[in-house]
């Protein structure tokens, strides 16, 4: 493989490790207006379906290393389409920038949110959905705007910046393929990493995860002016775990138990904090075992759709959501 054709790869790759791969529950399709525009200079998605009631599900996308167009946005929808089906306005920003941008995607989607609302018939619940870089933007929104958001609900989101440098540095710095695994497997990650997954073909997918882990790792020290023992302040300012006191609203995560792109410990931490800090009553992460980077496993997509029920319940009723993975 030339060096042009690897570098399309790992583009490829990379830009695919914050897109969903879910396989989504059986839930009636309802017809629905699309809006699209551009505010702020970044691209958005509206979709507004037949039986809306006023409810509105903001969601924040994950990570891409390449620039992120409607398209996009339209996949997550797709993917997601079970929110429109239920009765919820669906609405997501491109950010108007790639990378590990996660200060210009909370500053984008709040926007949003308050447009969506001045402009449509917002009369209900705001809830945050996000996904992988997309999580810690939903998180770090739910804390700073409590009364503007009702509730969160985030898939395998990042909780540590820092941790995710590092982590990334370690796999970088392995020698070998086997080494690479021994890393993969001390994160508790999957081997072949999804959703890097070309058949049995090993060496491929470890190629593509060290094309990932060398972006990202790039593009988080990009967003914070530095490496973590330079910028301490900014690595804490783009990590929900440091602001896991604030959380006064109904939050659930989602995250998978094999997860090699944002270990399944990232949430453990959290969850620790959110105790710590007296707030786990408004606090549910479901692991799902086995479970990889938001993938294809029917395990995981009911995870998602049941979950997302429970936080409706939460929100609109009142009705605690359950402890363990429902």
């Amino acid at each position: 493989m030339n060096k042009t054709i690897l570098g399309i790869a790992l583009t490829l790759l990379v830009m695919l490790s914050g897109m969903p791969l879910i396989v989504e529950p059986a839930v009636a399709a309802v017809p629905y207006q699309q809006i699209t525009g551009n505010l702020g200079g970044a691209d958005y998605l509206i979709r507004i379906p037949s039986n809306w009631q006023g409810d509105l599900v903001v969601m924040c996308r994950g990570y891409s290393a390449t620039p992120v167009d409607i398209t996009t946005l339209e996949f997550y929808a797709n993917s997601f389409s079970f929110i429109t089906n239920l009765g919820f306005a669906f609405a997501a920003t491109t950010y108007g920038e790639n990378g590990f941008c996660v200060q210009k995607g909370m500053i984008r989607t709040h926007q949003l949110t308050e447009w969506v609302i001045e402009n449509y018939d917002v009369t209900d619940k705001v809830l945050l959905f996000g996904i992988s870089m997309g999580g810690d933007i939903a998180l770090q929104l739910g804390t700073k705007y409590p009364d503007l958001y009702d509730g969160v609900f985030e898939l395998a989101g990042v909780k540590d910046a820092k941790a995710c440098y590092i982590d990334g540095l370690e796999a970088l710095s392995t020698t070998s393929d086997d080494a690479l695994i021994a890393h993969i497997n001390a994160h508790s990650g999957s081997v072949p990493p999804c959703p890097m997954i070309f058949g049995n073909d090993i060496p491929i997918a470890l190629m593509g995860f060290r094309g990932f882990s060398f972006a990202a790792v790039t593009d988080i020290k990009l967003e914070c002016g530095g490496t973590p023992q330079q910028k301490p302040k900014a690595y804490e300012r783009v990590s929900p775990i440091s602001s896991a006191l604030d959380i006064k609203i109904p939050t659930i995560t989602v995250h998978g138990t094999k997860d090699s792109l944002v270990p399944y410990t990232q949430s453990l931490a959290y969850l620790a904090a959110v105790t710590q800090a007296g707030h786990s009553d408004l606090y549910r992460l479901y692991g799902v075992p086995n479970g990889e980077h938001v993938d294809v496993s029917s395990a995981m997509s009911m995870a998602i759709y049941f979950s997302f029920v429970n936080l409706i319940a939460w929100v609109e009723y009142g009705v605690p959501a359950p402890v363990s993975t429902p």
